[in-house]
């Protein structure tokens, strides 16, 4: 085929003209996967950072590989930029253990807002709590009065300054109370708390208070297995969350839930094992509050009670009878004869372990035969062969 000058210069043009289209179509294209990762980025900002919920729960996963989720509770203030800080918490041990690092320095837009508490004794602490719009129990009364459980503070804390080698474990430690006074006396505690929210509270009531190297947090519940629980979070009563194992059994409205890992007790003795010197001493006093669950602690403890000296127990008893007389009126008798073993299986090891029973002043004598009509919301056992114990029963007025 021949092409004279003038069809071989249309020709050229042609392919110029091609060669441009094609190279103008890349640039396009590029141009627009350019601008829709900038506009995918720009809604993903824009979603985070216009959320305007009440106490949502967010679920969010640490890793992956370990199925280990862990949860926050957004505060509900729309001027706030606070979002919670999942970084601060490291995988320990092959259990399941999750420490939260509470000398970490915290962000300075952290919005909580901390108070004093106002407590009759040598020392007080500051506490970071929720607005008590959603959270009416213990931060209203923080905010209110400066006290959260006076009596039982007064006791816990002529503990610790009975035994003064006595270090501490907060199990239910919501948002720190117990876990910072015994701080500040010097003390380490291993503060334990599933929501990880509250564990932000107390760690910047920590750096407040410049206590923050005496608390270790660890993100998990304790249970009589290593599994996935799912706590429930009850409207107006943060601190009043439970672990949801019998459906409509624990009373309150709530309307978000979240997933945990939990441990059993004696993998704790694991993380003090690390951080304790115990050689120093073994002496430790538990404080335990977690809405009823309780007695599923007591299922695996062997080791901790054996290695540890616990001179003294500090435990919310009411909420676990009132779960078991609901158990009871449910007529489904399975429920309430598993719960009810696992409560005489907690009482009977106490009382082996040579515990003995008091209301919370530390002067009324219980009897381990009438827990089921005499005991009272909260108990104190004293290990009697590291404290007195008295003989019989005192009842005082006005305490």
């Amino acid at each position: 085929m021949h092409f004279n000058k003038k069809d071989k210069k249309t020709l050229s043009l042609n392919r110029l003209l091609n060669q441009l289209i094609y190279q103008t179509s890349i640039q396009i294209k590029f141009i627009i996967g350019i601008l829709l990762f900038f506009l995918i980025f720009i809604l993903i900002n824009f979603s985070n950072s216009s959320i305007q919920i009440n106490e949502k729960i967010l679920p969010v996963v640490l890793d992956s590989s370990s199925s280990f989720i862990l949860n926050a509770i957004i505060e509900p203030d729309e001027s706030s930029e606070y979002k919670p800080v999942y970084n601060l918490v490291y995988p320990f041990g092959n259990n399941g253990i999750f420490i939260y690092n509470m000398s970490e320095p915290i962000e300075s837009w952290w919005p909580f807002e901390c108070y004093k508490t106002r407590m009759k004794y040598s020392i007080n602490t500051k506490l970071c709590i929720y607005d008590p719009k959603y959270d009416k129990q213990i931060s209203e009364q923080i905010k209110t009065n400066g006290l959260w459980e006076p009596t039982n503070v007064r006791s816990f804390m002529k503990l610790l300054n009975e035994v003064k080698d006595a270090n501490v474990i907060d199990l239910g430690a919501n948002i720190g109370l117990y876990s910072l006074l015994a701080a500040k006396l010097n003390r380490t505690v291993i503060s334990i708390e599933p929501v990880h929210e509250n564990l932000n509270r107390i760690h910047k009531a920590a750096l407040l208070e410049q206590v923050q190297t005496n608390i270790i947090g660890l993100v998990n519940a304790v249970s009589n297995e290593r599994k996935q629980l799912t706590i429930t979070i009850l409207d107006n009563n943060i601190g009043g969350s439970f672990v949801r194992d019998y459906e409509g059994i624990n009373a309150g409205s709530s309307s978000q839930s979240v997933i945990v890992n939990s441990i059993i007790f004696d993998d704790v003795l694991e993380v003090i094992k690390t951080k304790v010197d115990l050689n120093v001493t073994r002496k430790f006093v538990l404080k335990i509050d977690i809405e009823a669950y309780e007695p599923f602690v007591f299922q695996n403890c062997t080791q901790i009670f054996k290695e540890l000296s616990v001179v003294g127990i500090f435990m919310e008893f009411g909420k676990t009878l009132e779960k078991f007389k609901l158990l009871e009126k449910s007529n489904d008798e399975n429920r309430t004869r598993s719960y009810g073993d696992k409560i005489k299986h907690m009482i009977s090891l106490l009382k082996s372990l040579n515990f003995e029973p008091y209301e919370m002043n530390g002067m009324n004598k219980l009897s381990y035969d009438k827990w089921k009509s005499e005991w009272p919301w909260d108990v104190y056992f004293r290990q009697c062969d590291y404290v007195h114990c008295f003989d019989h029963v005192y009842k005082l007025s006005g305490f």
